[in-house]
């Protein structure tokens, strides 16, 4: 299901039902840059797994009416209301010289210690908590460490960052940390 939610027009479609029902034409209009076919089959995936209603109306020619779907009857915003909602930091960056953050992030790779997280290294260095994670990797447009954070809440973002601060500032104490 997860597989079907991130791919074609899935996520669009179900952002743009967020707002209420929509046609299939002004669906299609709503999600501009998909190819009405596609709205159409994602269209037809997505009532497959119960998350969106189509309800057909009479008439030539005969118009479908797409709605987001939910058992007990609620509406899309409450049904938003009950997703976790989490903290993030936008995309946070620390210039350095040309050619400087590369090596600063192959050094840091090999000497940052991260107690109790998953480490992912293919891209930089991302640690993953229960509760969060923290992400530094160098840019490959320009000469710039870019950083960001995300959390289940305010406590575990500050907790994520604390650790990171004191790894940044163990390789360089000078580091103009925007964060």
């Amino acid at each position: 299901m997860l597989r079907l939610l991130s791919a074609g027009a899935s996520s669009a479609i179900l952002l743009a039902l967020g707002d209420g029902p929509l046609r299939t034409k002004e669906l299609t209009e709503r999600i501009a840059g998909y190819a009405p076919r596609s709205v159409y089959r994602y269209s037809f995936k997505l009532a497959d797994l119960g998350l969106v209603d189509r309800e057909e109306e009479q008439g030539v020619p005969s118009k479908v009416v797409h709605s987001l779907s939910d058992p007990e009857g609620r509406d899309a915003q409450e049904i938003f209301d009950t997703l976790p909602k989490g903290v993030s930091t936008p995309e946070l960056k620390i210039p350095m010289r040309e050619g400087e953050h590369y090596r600063f992030i192959e050094q840091f790779r090999a000497r940052a210690e991260f107690s109790g997280a998953r480490l992912t290294t293919i891209d930089g260095v991302r640690a993953d908590w229960p509760d969060g994670w923290g992400l530094v990797r160098a840019s490959n447009t320009t000469p710039v460490l870019v950083l960001r954070f995300d959390a289940d809440n305010s406590q575990a973002l500050k907790r994520v960052q604390d650790v990171f601060r004191a790894q940044l500032m163990k390789m360089d104490s000078s580091l103009p940390l925007p964060f």
